[in-house]
């Protein structure tokens, strides 16, 4: 296995590499990106998503300690936090990016638009932030009366965010495919599916001697990655099915394209096979030792990346007019855009590393280390 050293190389390679990119549309805007005004949203839409929503997830896990009081989810909190706050601020760096000019984030806040979703998706995580902030700092000291209640309306702002989010997509009907009610739940499921993956990945690299009960908590992370992997699978064979006899029209088309056209490779072998199948069947049965946990939940994060990708697309391969013969609206992403979502997922690794090295992440000392301990005597009896 890597060891510390080996792992911030590396995401020190990847943030240079995203730099190259980053610096590029920097310079040149939009014109060195492989968006165009057919198909506005691009892989770094795409990679925003997945940033914040794999945030959400990770937070909405951490809730399960502070909000529910489940003690074994006390024990995880301040490195979901950790992760969670990373996560969040890797997608706002992606979302920057994806404007061509940064400083256009400023409209934002010089000419609000209340009626408008996406509006909304910045304001709530906007306040996400503070919150997880708050959060994060008062669990680092300990101060466990002023944690409860920020965790109690964190998690609140959490589903109201990620649902916002899908409901960005929903809200879009001049785009049938994402049009509806399926995509507000389908980012809480997704959400959760995430934060499980990423908290898995996260535990199987720690020494047991620095996090008691590690392997335990691996068994934990690997029954909730299981359950919403098949609920996941569920939700994607409902929605082609609604899609194919249902025969909306260019919902119907964009569906197409998706499970036989330009995106179907992407769509089977990354989304479907690799990213909920085979970890699947890798989880099935009661062996969740932190090997398996460990394959299935990198299978299942590549897989996720590559449905952000392909929700985003598919939305937009339809043109919003088209005639009886119908040509598909191409996008392929510029290598610039590639290495801004390379450059994130390197700085988010670089930056767990850094927190993990300068904060005491581990189970603090208030009150709730018997109760976790009785709960891991519980789960290993």
């Amino acid at each position: 296995m890597l060891n510390r050293k080996n792992w911030l190389l590396i995401s020190l390679v990847l943030i240079g590499i995203g730099t190259a990119g980053a610096l590029n549309i920097l310079i040149n805007g939009e014109e060195v990106m492989g968006i165009n005004n057919d198909v506005p949203w691009g892989i770094l839409i795409a990679g925003y998503v997945f940033f914040a929503v794999a945030s959400t997830g990770v937070g909405l896990i951490s809730s399960l300690g502070h909000v529910f009081g489940m003690q074994w989810f006390e024990a995880i909190s301040k490195r979901a936090l950790l992760a969670s706050l990373i996560l969040l601020l890797c997608g706002f760096g992606v979302l920057l990016f994806d404007l061509g000019n940064p400083l256009r984030m400023l409209n934002f806040l010089l000419s609000p638009n209340l009626s408008a979703p996406i509006w909304w998706m910045g304001a709530l995580y906007g306040l996400y932030l503070i919150l997880l902030l708050l959060e994060l700092n008062y669990s680092l000291k300990n101060d466990h009366h002023k944690v409860k209640p920020i965790a109690k309306v964190a998690f609140f702002v959490k589903l109201a965010a990620v649902s916002n989010l899908g409901a960005v997509f929903a809200m879009l009907y001049a785009r049938p495919y994402w049009s509806g009610a399926f995509y507000p739940v389908y980012m809480i499921v997704t959400a959760i599916l995430s934060g499980a993956a990423l908290l898995s990945i996260i535990y199987y690299f720690i020494d047991n001697k620095k996090a008691e009960g590690t392997q335990s908590l691996v068994k934990i992370l690997g029954k909730i990655l299981t359950a919403f992997l098949a609920v996941t699978l569920l939700m994607e064979l409902w929605q082609v099915l609604i899609a194919l006899y249902g025969s909306t029209p260019g919902k119907y088309s964009a569906l197409m394209a998706l499970i036989n056209g330009p995106l179907s490779i992407r769509f089977w072998l990354m989304q479907i096979v690799i990213g909920l199948v085979i970890p699947l069947i890798l989880l099935l049965g009661n062996n969740y030792n932190s090997r398996k946990v460990f394959n299935a939940a990198v299978l299942t994060m590549v897989g996720i990346l590559s449905m952000r990708l392909n929700f985003v697309t598919v939305g937009q391969i339809i043109p919003l007019w088209s005639g009886e013969n119908l040509i598909y609206n191409s996008y392929i992403p510029s290598w610039s855009e590639w290495t801004v979502i390379i450059g994130a997922i390197g700085a988010s690794i670089f930056l767990y590393l850094i927190g993990e090295q300068k904060f005491d992440l581990t189970i603090s000392e208030s009150g709730n280390d018997s109760k976790v301990m009785a709960s891991k005597a519980q789960l290993n009896s």
